[in-house]
């Protein structure tokens, strides 16, 4: 019975391994796209300013 509660176990630890990993994935998937999105709204902003002559920082 040892051996299949230590598989059991083993197991479990692989699954919580993969979900630790999925989430951090995830987080760095999700911080990317936040950049992204940071910068395009960025640049679409200094773009609206000088099209409307503004001056652009």
């Amino acid at each position: 019975m040892g051996c299949v509660t230590g598989i059991l176990v083993t197991v479990s630890n692989y699954m919580t391994n993969q979900e630790r990993i999925t989430r951090q994935l995830i987080r760095e998937q999700q911080e990317a796209a936040r950049q992204n999105l940071r910068q395009a709204n960025s640049q679409a902003t200094s773009k609206g300013k000088a099209s409307e002559g503004g001056t652009v920082n």
